[in-house]
């Protein structure tokens, strides 16, 4: 059985189970059969996934630290020696200009094109990290874009939604909404044009640093939702699979 509602949601199996939403539309989908069957009618009705490459499947080194090439270089060359396999590297947010989304600090990485093409050549991919949360600054273009496009989760009130993240003090791009996600998609353009193969998406539940309560978004938090609007009540739980659509 597959529910279709975001909202939050609560199971209970006894004699009779139970399923409780906050809210939302009862809309759901049974369907029998032996597993290979249902598995089959699920991904017919949910979408399949299209199939990675090869090197995805592969061992990935993941480590805060890679802060230049130099490093990245002695870590790929490390398992070289070793004679152990190696796919991809992940870089973290170590590697940006202040911890912001869509970069990598040019004096750390000053030939990131011919970089990712030697790694390449030793069969490693190079992988980067991004963040939802964009800097809440006239100094960052992606928020200058954002607030152009009315891009960014506002509250009731029509006033930004604005939490701490890596970069800052920070504000949250609304996927809910096409024309954020036609926006946020071309923003990878120029790191795929320099040889970066794939991306780290983090902190998208969206998650921020709030000491106390749900560290995410306000539940009042609005939301375009395709156009007939809506709260972060459902959107939660759709938010990170929006992201790069």
């Amino acid at each position: 059985m597959f529910y279709e509602n975001s909202f939050d949601a609560y199971f209970t199996f006894g004699e009779t189970a139970v399923a409780n939403f906050e809210r939302g539309s009862l809309r759901y989908y049974f369907t029998y059969g032996v597993p290979a069957q249902l598995l089959e009618r699920y991904t017919e009705l949910t979408g399949r996934a299209p199939l990675p490459p090869l090197w995805a499947l592969g061992y990935h080194q993941s480590k805060w630290g890679y802060r230049t090439e130099e490093k990245i270089r002695e870590e790929a060359q490390a398992f070289q020696d070793r004679n152990l396999p190696l796919s991809a590297i992940h870089l973290d947010i170590d590697c940006q200009v202040g911890n912001r989304a869509f970069t990598i600090d040019p004096d750390r990485f000053p030939k990131l094109g011919s970089f990712t093409q030697e790694l390449k050549e030793l069969g490693v991919r190079c992988i980067a990290i991004l963040n939802p949360g964009i800097k809440y600054s006239r100094h960052s273009n992606l928020f200058l874009e954002g607030q152009i496009l009315d891009g960014f989760c506002k509250r009731p009130n029509g006033k930004l939604v604005v939490a701490p993240v890596w970069p800052g003090w920070c504000v949250f791009p609304d996927f809910t909404n096409p024309k954020v996600r036609r926006w946020w998609s071309r923003q990878y353009q120029y790191l795929l044009d320099v040889g970066v193969a794939g991306f780290w998406h983090d902190m998208n539940e969206p998650a921020a640093f709030i000491a106390w309560g749900d560290r995410s978004l306000p539940k009042v938090t609005q939301h375009y939702m395709e156009g007939r609007g809506g709260d972060h009540r459902e959107a939660h739980n759709v938010y990170g699979l929006t992201i790069g659509k």
